[in-house]
């Protein structure tokens, strides 16, 4: 038995004597859909509908005669026949813009067409008849082109576009990180991930302008790779969550070969690319699967549940698991990330979704957000009784189970889904508590959260803490918190005092980071807060402003490090590596405003949301704010020194912890990283005071120590408490962290 690459389609290939031992082989992923012939001018197409459809056709423009408007116009201009309740023969068009074939019917709703006369770009929709002789018009669900949501699909050529990162998959390539490693965790370890929305990474918001940001980003050093919030195709430009084309590019933001250029251009800048997309549900607009096929099970919490374990649900199943291998075959990204797999209300498709990527791109990996966090271990580990079954039993069992009506969801059917990592909630969670509580009683859960957790990405913030819970970044929110201003801003113009007090906290922030605080007096300040929602008869002292910001700082710089200084993936979302403050609100603006402003109106007002129109992307748009030099360059050597930092050793991507201690009282947290001959010792103080050898930290370990880096040293703004020149053991300590920092000693002898 061998691996063999097939280079042709850029899917990995088990094979035993020549025979594909996977039932659903290669060729059966990539014949759904439309599929053109280069040069030759025709096009296969296949697609699932319902099994008891009575016939479904194929109506097919040219590039010229392209522009048809939604896919449910020009039904009256069919002629039928013949006219009883049967199967129709026949259609033609009588305005004659377009040409009708009549698929074929492959049984279980399957039907296909092959060798049509269609020129790349051409537009296509479905007709399919119903079970009561009804003619149902609908995009195609495997379309990787689209006009618009509601429009016709497109014949794209998944070949046409020239990848110019073929050095990329050199065997010997450093920068890219796979599951295939040697390494400890499958190699992800070493992710250092920046999650981005690509249409807040410009001013235009499309594929070519977010160039620059990667270039950013690739230049900073401290990432390794990009995560692309979702850009499934949707209404608008936006968070992307609600897309409905699952094969399809984002059309609002270019088209196909644009963001296959984008991956490109980031591959060629050293960085690996990472898809999100979304299985767990459909969004609000454009979502024809429901009158398309037996795709959908239920309404859920974010929109309509695809049917996944329900009656005719196998090829349903197929069409994610095929989404999932076209991001990473046709877009060449190195791994996924899954929305809020619980939702999907099915372990058996994750399973199979997790067992065909693994088959057919081994080096690949998935990484997973799951809500309910006594399944995070489930998720992503294998049971190993299924490392003895052989690809295809693996997926017969998923069949099976399915058939028999048994759900996934109950204890005695929750198969090992065995994805190689997870987005780590209760991490992220016990750290915020530090940052914005001072939860001193949380020390012994945040323990607990970074024992045997190498393999989950650490986290502060994501795009979820920043755009739902009122739309500032860590630093806004540390002012908030601080400065108590839910408590002191008034409520006008219908909104709620608290998200007056989140405007009013960016606000007082970008006062302080662009260095305008500095220049103003107290009177001014308050003058300029009052105007922004502080309450009449309340009053910020220009101290108590000051040093909120210095507090903000230090407590993102701590933030940052402790992250960095974690073995195993680490994630930051765009612009937070710096003193970006720049609001991320969650904006979307869908077809049922057009038609009734007052639900935008009575959004916005409530939770704050915006549209497109009224500039909402373009508030949350980076480096738009001109932040100090002088705070400016002391962060940039703050990142400058932690990237050094974590690249100095493979402690800080593979190493074991070996130890933790936690001082409650004190709210300080230590562990010890070791990795080969490197040792290292991190300590972090999140409480209000010092930590020095007042207090000695009862489990020391044997050796000298030095210190390699300190966050509050005064070069990067902080206090300039270090323990800088002296040596330490367990018998001499000296142990001086500042509040709010975090200080490194690594093994000296």
């Amino acid at each position: 038995m061998k691996i063999e690459t097939n280079y042709s389609n850029g899917s990995m290939l088990l094979q035993n004597n020549n025979r594909v031992t996977f039932k659903r082989n290669w060729a059966e992923h990539i014949s759904w859909g439309a599929h053109y012939k280069k040069n030759s001018n025709l096009a296969n197409f296949k697609m699932f509908t319902f099994p008891d459809a009575k016939a479904v056709f194929l109506e097919i423009a040219d590039n010229a005669k392209s522009k048809l408007g939604n896919i449910n116009s020009r039904m009256e201009s069919f002629k039928l026949l013949p006219l009883f309740t049967g199967a129709f023969d026949w259609l033609y068009s009588q305005d004659k813009q377009t040409k009708i074939y009549k698929m074929k019917n492959q049984g279980e709703g399957i039907f296909s067409l092959q060798d049509v006369s269609a020129n790349e770009g051409a537009s296509y929709r479905y007709i399919v008849q119903n079970s009561n002789g009804n003619l149902i018009p609908v995009k195609d669900p495997y379309a990787k082109a689209q006009e618009n949501i509601h429009g016709y699909s497109q014949i794209y050529d998944a070949n046409g576009y020239k990848w110019n990162d073929g050095k990329w998959y050199d065997a010997d390539n450093a920068k890219r990180i796979t599951k295939n490693s040697n390494d400890k965790y499958h190699g992800l370890g070493d992710l250092r991930i920046c999650e981005v929305n690509i249409p807040t990474l410009s001013d235009e918001g499309t594929y070519v302008a977010a160039k620059n940001a990667i270039e950013r980003i690739a230049d900073n050093k401290l990432y390794n790779a990009v995560e692309f919030m979702p850009v499934e195709n949707t209404y608008s430009k936006q968070w992307g969550y609600d897309g409905v084309d699952k094969f399809a590019p984002n059309s609002n933001m270019g088209n196909p070969d644009k963001l296959k250029e984008l991956i490109d251009f980031a591959h060629n800048k050293g960085l690996n690319v990472i898809m999100d997309m979304v299985p767990n549900h459909m969004g609000p607009d454009g979502n024809y699967l429901g009158i398309t096929g037996p795709y959908i099970s239920e309404t859920g919490n974010f929109g309509d549940r695809l049917n996944y374990e329900g009656k005719n649900s196998k090829y349903v199943r197929d069409m994610m698991v095929n989404a999932a291998l076209n991001w990473i075959n046709d877009y060449h990204a190195d791994g996924l990330r899954l929305d809020m797999v619980n939702e999907c209300k099915s372990y058996l498709f994750l399973k199979q979704l997790v067992e065909e990527v693994n088959f057919h791109n081994p080096k690949a990996f998935i990484i997973v957000e799951e809500g309910r966090l006594d399944n995070i271990e489930l998720i992503t580990s294998y049971d190993n009784s299924q490392r003895n079954q052989a690809h295809e039993e693996n997926i017969n069992t998923i069949d099976s189970i399915i058939n028999y009506g048994i759900k996934s969801d109950s204890n005695a059917q929750r198969m090992h889904v065995g994805s190689d990592s997870a987005w780590d909630f209760i991490f992220k969670h016990q750290l915020q508590n530090f940052l914005f509580l001072n939860g001193e009683y949380n020390i012994y859960e945040f323990d607990n959260s970074i024992r045997n957790s190498n393999h989950k990405v650490k986290y502060a913030m994501s795009h979820d803490e920043i755009g739902n819970i009122g739309a500032n970044r860590l630093m806004a929110k540390i002012f908030n918190s601080e400065l108590n201003l839910g408590n002191r801003c008034r409520a006008v113009n219908g909104k709620n005092a608290f998200l007056i007090a989140d405007a009013l906290a960016y606000e007082l922030l970008k006062l302080c980071v662009t260095g305008e605080a500095e220049k103003l007096n107290e009177y001014e300040i308050n003058a300029f807060a009052k105007e922004h929602g502080l309450d009449s008869w309340n009053y910020i002292s220009k101290d108590e402003l000051i040093n909120v910001y210095n507090a903000a700082k230090a407590k993102k710089r701590t933030a940052l490090a402790t992250i960095f200084t974690l073995p195993g993936p680490k994630m930051v979302f765009q612009g937070d590596e710096n003193l970006e403050p720049q609001r991320f609100k969650f904006f979307r603006y869908l077809q049922s405003y057009d038609n009734n402003p007052d639900e935008y109106l009575r959004l916005n007002a409530e939770k704050g949301y915006d549209t497109l129109e009224q500039n909402a992307r373009q508030t949350c748009v980076i480096n738009k704010v001109k932040i100090n030099e002088d705070d400016k360059a002391k962060q940039n050597l703050f990142i400058e020194d932690l990237t050094k930092l974590v690249y100095s050793s493979k402690a800080f991507s593979f190493g074991d912890i070996v130890e933790t201690y936690a001082d409650a009282p004190k709210s300080v947290h230590m562990h010890q990283l070791k990795k080969d001959n490197d040792n290292f010792l991190i300590i972090k103080n999140y409480g209000k005071g010092f930590y020095d050898s007042s207090y000695g930290y009862n489990k020391f370990p044997d050796g000298t120590w030095v210190e390699v880096f300190n966050s509050d040293d005064r070069k990067y703004g902080g206090s300039g408490y270090t323990n800088n020149y002296r040596y330490l053991d367990k018998y001499n300590q000296n142990i001086s962290v500042a509040s709010n920092s975090v200080c490194v000693l690594k093994r000296v002898k």
